[in-house]
C-alpha cells in the first residue's frame, strides 16, 4: 500500500500468465475529526471539557469525549450525514458546530474548531432549534437536542439562573400571541424541570410580537421574529 493509499493486486486464474495487475484506492470505514475548543476572547485551549458528537436534529448522542487538553478525535463511521458537536464545560456556554457530509466525504482529516464564551449576566442568547406545532405549544421531536444542549450547559453551570423568553411574529391578536409564546416557554421550562435542572433556577415569560428582530412584512423576517431565546440573571 502506498502513502497516497493506493494498492495494487493481481488477478488471474491461468497458472502459465501472471494475471493482469490493477490498481485501487482503499476506502476508509470513518472520517477522522479534530475538534478543538477554545476560549473565544483568548483563543486558549478549553481544559476539561465535554464534547459531544449528533447526527443532527437527532437527541440521541453518538459518542462523547472528556477533552482534558481542550482537543478531541472523532471518528465518523457513518459519513453520509449532516453530523453536530455539542460542547460544555464549567464557566462557560455551550456551543455547538455542523459538518455537512451529505454531499461530499473528504479524503483528508477534518479539524473542527468550536469557540467558547463566558456568561454575562443580561446577555441574551438564542436557541436556534426549538420547534412547536403549528399554533400550539406542543414542543416538536426535532427540539430535543437543542433542549438537551441547553440542559447539560445549566447543570455544567449550577450557579446559573436563566429567563427563556418566547416570541411569536404578529400574525394574529396581540392578546392571543402572548398567550401562545407564553405558552411555549413555560413547556420548555417543564421540560428542563423534568431533566432535573431545579425550578427557581428558571424563569419565563412570553412577549408575542413587541420585541421584532425584523420585519413582519416578508415571511422571512416572521420566521426570525418566532424564536425562543433565554437571558442570563446570574452566572
Amino acid at each position: 500500500i502506498l502513502p497516497s493509499g493506493e494498492a495494487y493486486f493481481i488477478s488471474g486464474d491461468n497458472p502459465k500468465s501472471p494475471g493482469d495487475i490493477f490498481t485501487t484506492h482503499i476506502i476508509k470505514s470513518y472520517v477522522p475529526v479534530n475538534v478543538k475548543v477554545i476560549d473565544e476572547k483568548t483563543k486558549l485551549s478549553i481544559n476539561n471539557c465535554t464534547i459531544t458528537s449528533f447526527v443532527s436534529r437527532d437527541p440521541a448522542p453518538i459518542e462523547q469525549q472528556v477533552a482534558l487538553n481542550g482537543a478531541a478525535v472523532f471518528r465518523l463511521k457513518n459519513v453520509l450525514q449532516r453530523y453536530t458537536f455539542v460542547v460544555h464545560a464549567p464557566g462557560y456556554l455551550s456551543s455547538d458546530e455542523t459538518l455537512d457530509f451529505l454531499n461530499y466525504v473528504q479524503s483528508s482529516d477534518t479539524g473542527l474548531t468550536i469557540s467558547l464564551k463566558q456568561p454575562k449576566i443580561g446577555q441574551t442568547i438564542k436557541l436556534n432549534h426549538i420547534y412547536f406545532e403549528t399554533g400550539k405549544a406542543e414542543l416538536l421531536a426535532e427540539s430535543h437536542f437543542e433542549l438537551e444542549t441547553l440542559s447539560e450547559m445549566l447543570k455544567s453551570n449550577p450557579g446559573m439562573k436563566i429567563l427563556i423568553a418566547g416570541h411569536t411574529d404578529n400574525v394574529g391578536e396581540h392578546k392571543n400571541n402572548v398567550q401562545l409564546s407564553n405558552d411555549r416557554v413555560r413547556t420548555v421550562v417543564d421540560w428542563l424541570i423534568a431533566e432535573g435542572v431545579e425550578k427557581e433556577r428558571l424563569q419565563y415569560k412570553g412577549y408575542g410580537e413587541s420585541k421584532p428582530l425584523a420585519s413582519n412584512t416578508t415571511e422571512e423576517g416572521r420566521a426570525k421574529n418566532r424564536r425562543v431565546e433565554f437571558v442570563i440573571l446570574k452566572k
